[in-house]
C-alpha cells in the first residue's frame, strides 16, 4: 500500500505500533495479537482512510471484504465520541448479522483514541509519528475472529492481557453472533 503525505505518515503510524504492540512477546510469552504478524507478512491487510463523517467507506470495505484479506483498517480522522463510537459498532455489527451487507461473516472492532489502555498491550512508551488524532474501525471474519478467540481461550491469553477484566462479557457478545451464524449456514 503506498499513500502520500499525512495518510502515508498514518500508515507508517500504525505499522510501527503494531510491530510494538501487537506483534511483540510480553513477558508472559504471550502477543498481544497472535496473528497481526502473519497478516502483514502476508500482505493480508487493507487499510482505507475516513477523512469526514459520512461512513460510505466503511460500508464499501464491509460490502467489498473478501478472503484475500484478514483485515481491513479504517482510518477515521473525522469521529464522534468515544461512546457514540462503541454504540454505533455494536449497531452495525447487529446490522450486519441481519445481512445489511450481504454478507454475514463479518466482525467490526474499533480503537478510539479516548479508550482506557490496557497497560498488559500498551507500556505508554510507543512512540508516535503523528500528532494526528485517529480512531481505528477493524473488520475481520467473524468466524476467523470466535475461531481464534475458542483456541485462545484454552490458554492463559485472555487472563494475562485482561487480568481481572477477562471480556466474558465481550466474548460471549460475539460468540452469539457467530451461533447465529453457525445456525444459518446449518439450516
Amino acid at each position: 500500500m503506498k499513500f502520500f503525505g499525512e495518510e502515508q505518515t498514518i500508515f507508517e503510524e500504525i505499522r510501527e505500533w503494531s510491530k510494538y504492540t501487537l506483534e511483540t512477546k510480553s513477558k508472559d510469552g504471550f502477543f498481544a495479537c497472535p496473528f497481526a504478524k502473519t497478516s502483514w507478512d502476508l500482505n493480508r491487510v487493507g487499510v482505507v482512510f475516513k477523512h469526514d463523517a459520512h461512513k460510505q467507506c466503511l460500508y464499501t470495505a464491509l460490502s467489498e471484504f473478501n478472503n484475500e484479506t484478514d483485515v481491513v483498517v479504517i482510518v477515521d480522522l473525522n469521529y464522534e465520541d468515544v461512546t457514540t463510537f462503541h454504540q454505533y459498532l455494536e449497531s452495525l455489527n447487529d446490522a450486519i448479522s441481519q445481512g445489511i451487507f450481504i454478507q454475514k461473516d463479518l466482525w467490526v472492532m474499533g480503537f478510539h483514541p479516548d479508550d482506557d489502555a490496557n497497560e498488559s498491550i500498551d507500556d505508554g512508551k510507543f512512540d508516535a509519528k503523528t500528532d494526528v488524532s485517529y480512531a481505528m474501525i477493524f473488520i475481520q471474519r467473524l468466524t476467523k475472529v470466535q475461531l481464534a478467540a475458542h483456541k485462545l481461550k484454552l490458554t492463559d491469553y485472555y487472563v494475562k492481557y485482561f487480568e481481572e477484566k477477562v471480556p466474558d462479557v465481550v466474548f460471549g457478545y460475539r460468540e452469539s453472533f457467530y451461533r447465529r451464524l453457525l445456525d444459518e449456514q446449518h439450516d
